[in-house]
């Protein structure tokens, strides 16, 4: 019975690889064309958007899971308390203060975020559609603008590891030296070599669980139905052999096919984030430029009224020259 445990154990979990990775890789390719430039949007409607998920959307979901966890406690709570049932008692606290604990530890960190430009601008698309609505109106203008870089360069260095695994936290010095190498200017996305795999599992190592778990999982069970050879018939476990090996090769193919879809979207997501970084860039220095242009609208403004006195002193200079000039004709005329 143990050693049948140690082959139904490790067959099943390279199922289980072929399962996850043959429907994430079918997903992946199926949903390739799904990534492409967003439609462009005013940058008050994202903020719209952003707040209704914020203060609307979350807090529901976060108060029907919070009831629905303390009705499960309350029932263990009454159960306890009417049959004197001491674990279901502890089970129903345990609930509640778990409950309590962790929907206020998640409610205080997803209500800190901000929801200005700044906060919410973080991809190019975003950045873009929040430089456009720059026009230099509000004195801090300038000040986002210059948050608006910061938030974009931030993006480009993140730009390629950011494709490979959209949850990059780092530049990948790897990322970089790839997507060069393998997109260059005007490739498409279908021309991706296997170059990409190196930088993918560096960037997201956990990839790497497949195959070791279907080599793994291979290796104990054929070493557990070598125990069999004894007992059982030797056609049993030769055709029980063949069907781990099968199993196995199979599991190695879905685990390809996820590694191939995965630098498929990875170059697709690359090529429409560089897009949206250009496009980005053009918003940021129009932006510039409209700043620029209200900023010496406005010191021409502030400057008008010393303008007008200066002309009106030199016009009534000029009048009082003219005066005197006139007068002083007149008298040598009439002398």
């Amino acid at each position: 019975m143990t050693s049948d445990i140690w082959i139904i154990l490790p067959v099943a979990l390279i199922g289980l690889t072929v399962l996850c990775c043959g429907v994430a890789g079918i997903v992946d390719l199926a949903t390739l064309y799904t990534i492409r430039l967003p439609r462009r949007v005013p940058f008050p409607t994202i903020r719209r958007r952003a707040l209704s998920v914020r203060d609307i959307i979350v807090p529901g979901i976060l108060a029907l899971l919070t009831g629905v966890l303390i009705s499960l406690a309350g029932a263990f709570l009454f159960d306890g308390l009417n049959h004197g049932t001491a674990g279901a008692f502890g089970t129903g606290v345990l609930i509640f203060a778990g409950v309590n604990v962790v929907f206020a530890i998640v409610g205080t960190v997803w209500f800190r975020g901000g929801m200005e430009i700044g906060d919410l601008a973080k991809d190019p698309f975003t950045v873009a559609a929040a430089a456009r609505s720059l026009h230099g109106a509000s004195p801090d203008d300038a000040d986002t603008l210059r948050t608006l870089r910061r938030n974009h360069e931030e993006w480009k260095d993140r730009q390629s590891a950011l494709a490979l695994s959209p949850g990059a936290k780092r530049p990948s010095a790897a990322a970089d030296a790839a997507m060069t190498r393998v997109l260059p200017s005007g490739r498409r996305p279908q021309q991706t070599r296997w170059s990409l795999l190196g930088a993918l599992l560096r960037t997201r190592p956990l990839l790497m669980s497949g195959p070791i778990i279907v080599a793994a999982g291979t290796v104990i069970a054929l070493s557990a139905v070598s125990e069999h050879t004894i007992s059982a018939d030797a056609v049993e476990v030769a055709a029980l052999r063949t069907t781990i090996i099968m199993l196995s090769a199979i599991a190695l193919l879905s685990v390809a096919l996820f590694w191939w879809s995965e630098i498929v979207c990875s170059a697709r997501r690359y090529r429409i984030s560089r897009a949206g970084s250009a496009a980005a860039d053009i918003a940021l220095a129009a932006a510039r430029s409209r700043i620029s242009a209200a900023r010496d609208h406005d010191r021409a403004m502030d400057a008008l009224p010393g303008r007008i006195d200066r002309w009106g002193a030199a016009a009534v200079a000029v009048a009082v020259t003219s005066a005197v000039s006139l007068g002083v004709a007149m008298r040598i005329g009439r002398g």
